[in-house]
């Protein structure tokens, strides 16, 4: 079955963008236990995949890896500061590596990763080193997501051209990361998480076209809203 190509990329980061409004509005303003509170945090589940089928997009298509790597690690490395401010934690060297990362650390690895792989096409070796080694970076440094965030950009520009092999690969990275986190997270909350291979679906119809709209829009979005 071949799914129409309906939308383009910014079309399907402004879905991804309002699913995870959607997502923290719930968190913060409506009760634990409530059905809509539930829903809604399900929703939310297909933002993230989005937003890491969007960076190996776009690591595809720029003309300058470097350039692209160092706006993502400054708008990491700013808003990192920002939040510990809000937090009152202390700045200071030790605090930044030690603290939770926000997800444009997430990017910049899984767009580390790419960069690697993209310059040495020809080498097995080196693609197998980076799906391993960032993604455990990743992990051991705290990123939002952790391993499986970084892996999955990983997975999303490997298996670009083949949608069948996306599927799998992403299915076994959820199914890995439930597996991960059992009796580290709440069951139900563990769950929920699968919910995200439904991305996919919304992936699928990209039309292959950047689309018209603010390129910066989604990296302040994120941490302003």
């Amino acid at each position: 079955m071949t799914m129409p190509k309906l939308l383009n990329n910014t079309q399907i980061k402004y879905l991804a963008a309002f699913f995870m409004l959607l997502d923290h509005l719930a968190l913060i303003v409506l009760p634990e236990q409530n059905l809509i509170y539930f829903f809604l945090r399900s929703i939310g589940r297909l933002a993230a995949p989005i937003f890491f089928w969007g960076i190996s997009e776009g690591a595809w298509h720029t003309k300058n890896e470097k350039k692209y790597l160092v706006k993502i690690l400054i708008f990491a490395l700013a808003f990192q500061l920002i939040y510990m401010q809000v937090l009152w934690e202390s700045i200071n060297l030790i605090n930044i590596f030690l603290s939770y990362k926000n997800i444009f650390f997430t990017l910049a690895l899984g767009l580390a990763a790419i960069i690697v792989i993209k310059k040495n096409p020809d080498s097995n070796v080196l693609m197998l080193i980076s799906i391993v080694l960032f993604p455990i970076l990743g992990q051991i440094i705290n990123v939002d997501y952790g391993w499986y965030g970084v892996l999955t950009i990983i997975l999303f520009y490997i298996f670009r051209k083949d949608n069948l092999k996306l599927i799998i690969a992403i299915i076994l990275a959820n199914a890995g990361h439930f597996l991960f986190n059992i009796g580290k997270l709440p069951l139900i909350w563990n769950s929920i998480q699968l919910l995200s291979i439904l991305s996919l679906f919304i992936i699928f119809l990209y039309n292959g076209e950047r689309g018209k709209g603010s390129k910066y829009f989604f990296y302040v979005f994120y941490p302003a809203h």
